[in-house]
This record gives structure tokens, sequence and C-alpha cells, in this order.
């Protein structure tokens, strides 16, 4: 029982990176700067979810991607949605119109929190979140090693 309570802890751990680790990457396509932390919620567990996170915003973007007018690159949709695809990415799927309805019934079932359901409005569409795996897909292994520096740093 214990290393299933172990493997279920590593899970929530490396989905809590990816989360962060997406928002703070799609923030940074846009000039942003921040750090994306995570930590163990002794508080909640085991009733909640063990690791949770946030990303520490130093410096909001102030242009868009490429030198984009930030209004038209729509970056708080993108940045809004980024953690939540993320998540998805590291599930294995790889389909932008699943993680849309995804995405859809945690906003219905209020399962998204109120920072990231603020940035991501009621607009959001299927192009968003391909636009968000577009970016990831192309740096992916950047991700990848940046949510392994962030559990490193937890450990």
């Amino acid at each position: 029982m214990k290393m299933i309570q172990d493997e279920i802890e590593d899970y929530e751990q490396y989905r809590a990176a990816f989360h962060q680790v997406g928002v703070a990457h799609i923030m940074r396509q846009f000039g942003g700067v921040c750090t994306p932390i995570i930590r163990y919620n002794i508080a909640t567990y085991p009733h909640g979810v063990g690791w949770i996170g946030e990303t520490h915003v130093h410096v909001y973007p102030r242009h868009g991607l490429n030198g984009a007018n930030s209004a038209t690159a729509n970056w708080e949709v993108l940045t809004g949605l980024a953690g939540y695809v993320a998540e998805y990415m590291c599930n294995g799927d790889r389909y932008a119109s699943e993680i849309a309805d995804n995405i859809e019934l945690l906003c219905i079932y209020e399962e998204i929190d109120e920072s990231n359901q603020e940035m991501m409005g009621d607009n959001w569409d299927e192009s968003d979140v391909q636009q968000v795996m577009d970016i990831f897909n192309r740096d992916w292994e950047v991700l990848q090693q940046e949510v392994e520096s962030l559990i490193h740093s937890c450990n």
C-alpha cells in the first residue's frame, strides 16, 4: 500500500511541476519573467491534492509572441490554458480537440482555479489549445528539463 501511495505522490508532483512549468513557459514566450514553484501541501493531504504550485510573476508580458501586440496575441488566454494543456500532454494526450474538451469539462465542474479561469475567460477555443500545444511541442525537451530541475529542487 505504501508503494502505491508513493507512486501517486510522485505522479502528483510531476503533474504539478508540468502545470507550473507550462504556465511559466508560455508567459516567457510573451516577454514575462516568472518562476514556477511547487510544494507539498500537508494541510489538505490526503483529502486533497498533495502537491500544489504557483508561478511567481516578476514581470508581466509587455509584448506578444515574436514582438506582436499582446492584445492581439492573446497571451493571457494562452497562459491560463497552459498548465492544463501541459498536464494532459505529459500524460500522452496529443489531440487539441480532446484536450480542449477535457479543459471545458474542468470549467463546467469548476475544477479550474480562479486565477487561471480569470486569464482564460470564456472566449477560448480549440485553436488556442493548439497554439499552446505547438509551442510545447517545439520546446518539449526544454519543458522536461525544467520539470526535472523543479522536482529535484523539492527533494
